[in-house]
């Protein structure tokens, strides 16, 4: 036995048997195929891995063969050609092949380098394969995922694109290349918007660019602009985001634009239209189904007091119709069945005035028995209704003037034979009951051609010679006849002031409208009372001549008649100057009075205003226009300049429209602003809202639910040193002193004329 045996050593044959055993047990663990072929393509050493690659169970299996042993010839052959190459010094690094595996097509990445020994010769290659099929496939499904992508992305109507930090294009759908006016994405790739943009655009849009990427924040919904190929200016509604890498840092952008062109052009037009609505004086709403207001032009706000962000999305019900809910109600049924509404409603502004507006309606649908909306246009006719309803007054007695005139000369051709043939029967009648019989058809007679002689009266008007005439010895004189005639429990008292102007007309006439006056005034009180005449020079100015029919921008003597009798609800003072109208029992009147001496006063160019209230009485103010020489004298300039005020607020609390509209607009016109509502809780309400802001409030005395008195108390309470201004039309009846109880450092006897109030209002801010 070799001593190398004996002491367990290895020969050189087993040494490099263990060798080539341990050569295979770790090219075998290689996950990769390697094998070696020589120059003929023949294998001569193969791991596992190339064994299951090629589809057989023992590497040895391959030793000596080719790949034309176990492929297709075609696909051999390829293999045959690429191996030339590389024996030929042409190395094959990662080149995918496909191999048939047991009837399956593998994808494999092979690397094949040539092979030299230690003299340098050529004796083959080695190669490194790879079965890649599943990558491959994954690779194939996820291009498949992104072409899906793409095509989605390109089949959007949007804009969508992505850039680099750099602000680069690095993808571009369809409709991102064809609003920069491109034929295929691969014309704005790598390219930056000033590459594809006017500057001024392009500058716009790196802007938001550079703040995304820097900043790594949102810009969303951002309206952008650029111009068409065509020069048309286009817009977009652009999205911009971060784009991130694994690490969390902004490597670009990707945006998303929607073009809103359409909406822009349409929102144009809209704005010109809504220019167009503002311009109209008309006040102009939109409601929709609910009633919800969607669009409130300028004329509607300066109309009714509310902006378009206070009215709009209110209940146009409820904000403009709340005094007289079933007004629209009404509009609202019609304009449904018919499609348009013609008609008079009523509003209320926001300062709690009411309105008259002539309004038309016209509903708009959408789409069938859709939603629908309601076109709504006003005009303010407040003024307007005031003095066609005084001129349709006047037109009615003017008609039943001309009617009673036709009738009396009718009546007077009856009664003259009665009267004569009762002249001629009287001396030949004896008996005395035929006497007492005949005494009262004379009597009978007389009192019929009286009232005839009263038509005629108020059928003529002004008649006779006209002369100046001063009022102080006209009231004198008739004053001293009542106290002769009147019961002793009326007092009589008569305040005629030096100074009063002369005016120019028939002094009997004038005689009879005071002594009518006095005559109803003594009828309003039969248990007894005070009868106030009085004479007074005033100034009826624009504001106040605007509201009553016949009245004129001039110098009048003021004569009033007051008294403190039952006085007449608002349905009979609407009818007092009605020819026959009467309230007093039969035979004790015969409704002609008062439309006698309206149709005097008319005849004298001057108009009258009545002021009254059950059980609080009654006062009848007669305007009679003073002399032209007067007149003259005052337009020359001789009256003092308007006091004006520095933007005060004041409050003006009255129910009737005409006087709040006719105060507001007095004091607005000389510096001051102005609230008015219609009613006490009304005016407490606006006090407690602008309590900082209102300097003085000039309130009615007589008004329902809460009168003067009652809304003095309350804001008393609140502000002790609030300034206060009372106003009446019956000031004899103990307002006065009952306002200057309560505190009111001001009294205005109505109707007053904007001097007296200007100068009223001046003096009470002024006092302590």
């Amino acid at each position: 036995m070799a001593d190398s045996e004996r002491k367990g050593e290895l020969t050189p044959e087993q040494l490099l048997e263990r060798e080539r055993a341990l050569f295979h047990v770790l090219i075998d663990a290689v996950p990769d195929g390697l094998f070696l072929k020589d120059t003929e393509s023949r294998f001569i050493l193969a791991n596992r891995a190339t064994a299951e690659i090629m589809g057989v169970h023992d590497p040895e299996l391959l030793v000596g063969k080719t790949d034309f042993d176990f492929y297709p010839s075609e696909m051999a052959q390829e293999f045959w050609n690429d191996e030339r190459a590389v024996l030929e010094g042409k190395p094959v690094t990662g080149k995918l092949e496909p191999k048939i595996v047991r009837g399956v097509q593998r994808w494999i990445s092979l690397t094949k380098i040539p092979v030299q020994d230690s003299r340098g010769m050529l004796i083959g290659l080695v190669g490194v394969s790879r079965d890649v099929t599943d990558r491959r496939r994954d690779e194939e499904k996820l291009q498949e995922e992104r072409n899906l992508l793409r095509t989605l992305i390109d089949m959007l109507p949007h804009s969508v694109y992505m850039k680099d930090a750099s602000c680069r294009k690095t993808m571009a759908n369809r409709v991102d290349v064809e609003i920069i006016g491109r034929s295929s994405e691969a014309e704005v790739l790598g390219k930056t918007d000033f590459d594809l943009f006017a500057p001024d655009v392009a500058a716009a849009f790196y802007r938001d660019d550079t703040s995304v990427i820097r900043n790594g924040t949102p810009v969303i919904d951002r309206e952008e602009y650029y111009f068409d190929t065509l020069g048309k200016k286009r817009w977009l509604l652009t999205s911009k985001v971060p784009l991130r890498d694994a690490q969390g840092s902004v490597i670009g952008l990707v945006g998303v634009g929607r073009e809103i062109t359409p909406l822009k052009e349409r929102e144009a037009k809209i704005r010109e239209q809504a220019q167009l609505l503002d311009i109209s004086s008309d006040a102009i709403s939109v409601r929709d189904e609910h009633n919800c207001i969607r669009y409130w032009n300028k004329s509607a706000e300066k109309t009714y007091g509310w902006s378009p962000g206070e009215a709009i999305g209110k209940d146009e019900d409820a904000l403009l119709h709340g005094r007289r809910p079933d007004e629209p109600k009404e509009a609202l049924r019609v304009v449904m069945n018919k499609g348009v509404w013609v008609g008079d409603l009523h509003y209320i502004t926001k300062d709690g005035r009411e309105l008259t507006g002539e309004t038309r309606w016209t509903l708009v649908r959408e789409e069938g028995e859709g939603p629908y909306s309601i076109l709504c246009v006003s005009t303010d006719v407040t003024e307007r209704r005031a003095i066609q309803a005084q001129l349709l007054r006047a037109q009615r007695l003017e008609s039943l003037g001309t009617l009673a005139g036709g009738i009396a000369h009718d009546l007077n051709n009856v009664l003259t034979p009665i009267v004569s043939g009762l002249d001629v029967l009287a001396p030949a009648i004896q008996d005395e009951k035929a006497k007492q019989i005949l005494s009262t058809i004379v009597r009978s007679a007389q009192r019929g051609a009286n009232v005839i002689r009263q038509v005629l009266g108020f059928a003529r008007g002004l008649e006779g010679d006209l002369t100046d005439v001063h009022l102080k010895a006209v009231l004198l004189e008739v004053a001293g006849i009542i106290r002769e005639t009147f019961p002793k429990s009326i007092d009589v008292a008569v305040e005629v002031p030096e100074g009063v102007w002369p005016i120019v007309g028939s002094a009997n006439q004038l005689h009879q409208v005071v002594m009518n006056l006095c005559v109803n005034a003594r009828d309003a009180m039969p248990d007894g009372g005070k009868l106030s005449i009085s004479a007074r020079n005033v100034e009826v100015d624009e504001a106040y001549a605007r509201v009553h029919l016949g009245a004129k921008a001039m110098a009048y003597v003021l004569v009033e008649i007051e008294d403190t009798g039952t006085g007449m609800s608002p349905e009979v003072l609407d009818k007092i100057f009605d020819p026959f109208f009467t309230t007093k029992d039969p035979g004790k009147g015969t409704g002609l009075g008062l439309s006698t001496t309206l149709s005097i006063v008319k005849g004298h160019k001057g108009f009258i205003a009545v002021y009254s209230e059950p059980n609080k009485g009654s006062s009848f103010k007669v305007y009679l226009p003073a002399s032209v020489r007067v007149r003259d004298t005052i337009a020359k300039g001789t009256l003092e300049e308007m006091p004006r005020g520095k933007g005060e607020l004041i409050l003006v609390v009255d129910d009737e429209e005409a006087v709040r509209e006719t105060t507001r607009w007095a004091l607005e016109q000389h510096g001051y602003r102005v609230i008015t509502v219609g009613d006490g809780t009304e005016a407490v309400a606006a006090y407690v809202a602008h309590r900082e802001e209102i300097r003085c409030i000039i309130t009615d005395m007589m008004m329902p639910h809460m009168d003067g008195a009652a809304i003095i108390r309350t804001v008393r309470r609140i502000d002790p040193g609030i300034k206060i201004i009372a106003t009446s039309g019956l000031p004899s009846n103990g307002y006065v002193s009952e306002a200057r109880g309560l505190g009111a450092q001001g009294f205005l006897a109505k109707p007053y004329v904007t001097g007296l109030l200007l100068r009223t209002v001046r003096e009470v801010l002024q006092s302590d």
